[in-house]
């Protein structure tokens, strides 16, 4: 009996291995992901920031040669068998195939403990990768469900600060051009905090890690509720050619005739999903290593100026992005209860703050005019709030994990998930 179910233990395992590689044998062919990966730098950012995952996991030299014998294979399948050109952005792209396809493998062939650590690994990592690909149908879908947009409320907002935060680090930009390619970079390399962090949750206790992964992951389909609510574009698609050159002046803002406008474009302004995924990375930092914050935080400030600067986003977006992602961390807090007065503050105060926003700059966009105090004092109350909001759940959560921790033995441990990278290595 035990000779048969090994047996069939076997062929399922082989048969699950053959398509993941067939699977990535034929991406690595086919044309359409070539020009995909070409085209899309977000995609092959993404993709090769697999590898921080894989690598966290496994940190040894034979895993790295694995990998790059992986992509080896690829790049010979894509440039070689198929007749591609051969371009970095796609090597990158074969990188982060490769590790996919080699974590998938692991997951596989791997035992107990081991094997759910490498699921995890890279069962989210594939979901990352699959919500960056439909993302776009989904922006298009938006643009023709809501085919205007209200891209004038949230700039003569802007302008009730009495300057112009988006057309000031545009106009750095074109002075520096230097600083707008590092900035691009930052803005599009948005897969490396989230893995990173992500990953060092992972091998270090994987129950603290999926929630982690679910909030990250649940980021992009919550925040494209409230484009729906309130379909905007960035003050580049406004002004087109006049930015960042040509302002309108502050006497003309506030005399500007608020309407809704048909222009193309992408509905993703505010909440700023940027801003809100690297601040969130940000506060998921936590118990991470020196290294791993500092990389976040060059993330997080170098996305402000990227996100201002490119002319995607108004400030009002990324002042916005604080509560929406205390709504994130209150709703997947999974270690509190629901009725914990924190957590309960956390999803509500996230909630009602970014939909009184959002009703505020529609209705009542003159109120902002009244005196310059007032949208100033609103942006930094708002931040602040959130940060005191957020520190009260983290500590929070932080005081239930360690309970749940110290009332585990160490056998139930094992059998929960809770690993380390020295765990792992000494099992597989």
């Amino acid at each position: 009996m035990k000779t048969s179910l090994d047996r069939r233990r076997f062929v399922a395992q082989a048969s699950i291995s053959a398509i993941l590689v067939i699977s990535a044998m034929s991406l690595a062919a086919d044309r359409g992901f070539y020009q995909l990966s070409l085209s899309s730098e977000f995609l092959w950012l993404c993709l090769a920031s697999m590898a921080i995952i894989h690598l966290s996991v496994r940190p040894k030299w034979t895993e790295a040669g694995l990998l790059v014998a992986g992509t080896g294979l690829l790049c010979a399948v894509e440039f070689g068998w198929a007749g591609m050109s051969a371009k970095a952005e796609c090597v990158f792209a074969l990188l982060g195939l490769a590790s996919l396809t080699i974590m998938g493998l692991r997951m596989v062939w791997s035992v107990r403990a081991a094997a759910k650590l490498w699921f995890w690994a890279f069962v989210p990592g594939l979901l990352f990768v699959g919500f960056g690909w439909i993302t776009p149908p989904l922006l298009q879908y938006g643009q023709i469900a809501h085919p205007k947009v209200l891209d004038l409320y949230l700039y003569s907002f802007d302008c009730s600060l009495r300057f112009q935060p988006s057309f000031l680090v545009g106009l750095l930009f074109v002075k520096l051009p230097w600083l707008r390619v590092i900035c691009y970079f930052f803005y599009l390399g948005l897969g490396v905090p989230i893995a990173a962090v992500y990953a060092g949750h992972l091998v270090r206790n994987q129950k603290a890690a999926t929630p982690i992964m679910l909030a990250l992951l649940y980021t992009g389909p919550i925040g494209g509720m409230f484009y729906s609510l309130f379909p905007a574009l960035g003050p580049v698609h406004l002004f087109q050619q006049n930015f960042p050159l040509h302002p309108l002046s502050i006497e003309q803002a506030r005399h500007l005739f608020l309407e809704a406008l048909a222009l193309p474009g992408y509905r993703n302004a505010i909440p700023s999903l940027h801003m809100g995924w690297v601040l969130l990375t940000w506060w998921y930092c936590r118990g991470l290593s020196k290294w791993t914050k500092a990389v976040v935080l060059a993330f997080v400030l170098f996305t402000v100026l990227a996100t201002l600067g490119s002319g995607e986003h108004y400030l009002i977006d990324l002042i916005v992005a604080f509560p929406f992602c205390v709504l994130i961390q209150g709703l997947f807090a999974f270690s509190l209860k629901w009725n914990d007065r924190r957590r309960v503050l956390a999803v509500f105060g996230g909630l009602a703050t970014v939909l009184a926003w959002l009703w505020a700059l529609r209705t009542v966009p003159h109120f902002f005019w009244a005196s310059p105090a007032i949208p100033w004092v609103l942006l930094v109350g708002t931040v602040a709030a959130s940060i005191w909001a957020q520190n009260r759940l983290e500590k929070a959560v932080e005081v239930s994990d360690e309970r749940t921790q110290s009332s585990e033995n160490e056998p139930r441990s094992t059998l929960d998930g809770t690993f380390s990278a020295s765990k792992l290595a000494h099992e597989a």
